[in-house]
């Protein structure tokens, strides 16, 4: 999570170094690795109330 940027960037490791999964700022849904079973509200994690 980037605070100032309000983005959340989701890298997996692999044996070539780093692999970008998923990056998703205010305003998305998303369900990022390695908890996909739960969907996450960008704005929720940024301290906005979930409508």
């Amino acid at each position: 999570m980037d605070p100032e940027d309000q983005t959340l960037t989701v890298h997996r490791w692999t044996s070539e170094g780093y692999l970008l999964i998923l990056t998703a700022e205010r305003g998305e849904r998303v369900r990022a690795e390695p908890f996909g079973e739960v969907e996450l509200e960008m704005d929720a994690l940024f301290g906005d109330e979930a409508p």
